[in-house]
């Protein structure tokens, strides 16, 4: 019992938007090792030691990251996008949130591909392997965002927004604003050695490749 109210003591460090990641699970043992309690209960199978406070809430932060194939896995499975329209997608919601708030809602890697900007991880997946249809770890992490419901009503919003600018755009350049003269995806592709969109032109930019704002 005292070791359990010392744990509860010591959580009062870790930041609120984390806690929704960690339980307490107290075993008596005679092991000596992290090993033998391993060995002892099942449950610590897949479970890493670390050795403070500090360190317990930097391995948080980082298994709660969210990046760009997180949000790829909810867009596919919430709306059912395919690979054109959800990298357009991706790439709104990304674009739109950094260019307001200077900070990246997920860590990713757009480059600027003959069609528009691609996220390069997302491309690899919905391409070659069922991950997007099938990875539920974009839950998890949601949970944990401090600004997940901001980040769900802009997917929404950007999801509608892009269905209607989109649709039939593969064969109609007109139709594709980020292949506008200045953008953050032209920069990108004149450099031809290195077509990586950088977030400092996405922040100054990306006024130029607005998607058009939805009326009823």
């Amino acid at each position: 019992m005292q070791q359990r109210i010392k744990k509860r003591n010591e959580l009062r460090n870790v930041p609120p938007h984390l806690l929704a990641g960690i339980s307490i699970h107290v075993i008596n043992d005679k092991g000596q090792t992290f090993a033998d309690i391993q060995r002892l209960d099942p449950y610590f199978t897949k479970v890493i030691q670390v050795e403070s406070m500090a360190e317990l809430i930097k391995k948080l932060e980082q298994q709660g990251q969210l990046k760009a194939d997180d949000m790829a896995a909810y867009l596919v499975q919430r709306y059912q996008l395919n690979a054109f329209l959800l990298q357009k997608t991706l790439y709104y919601i990304y674009a739109d949130y950094l260019e307001k708030y200077a900070s990246s809602p997920f860590v990713a890697n757009f480059e600027a591909f003959d069609h528009g900007p691609v996220e390069t991880e997302v491309y690899r997946k919905y391409r070659y392997t069922n991950n997007l249809e099938e990875d539920v770890a974009f839950n998890d992490k949601l949970a944990v965002c401090p600004y997940t419901t901001e980040l769900l009503d802009l997917s929404e919003l950007t999801v509608a927004k892009c269905c209607s600018q989109y649709q039939g755009a593969w064969d109609d350049q007109t139709k594709n604003l980020t292949h506008r003269v200045g953008t953050p995806w032209s920069r990108a592709y004149a450099r031809k050695m290195d077509v990586t969109i950088l977030d400092e032109d996405i922040i100054k930019y990306h006024h130029l490749e607005h998607l058009p704002v939805s009326t009823n």
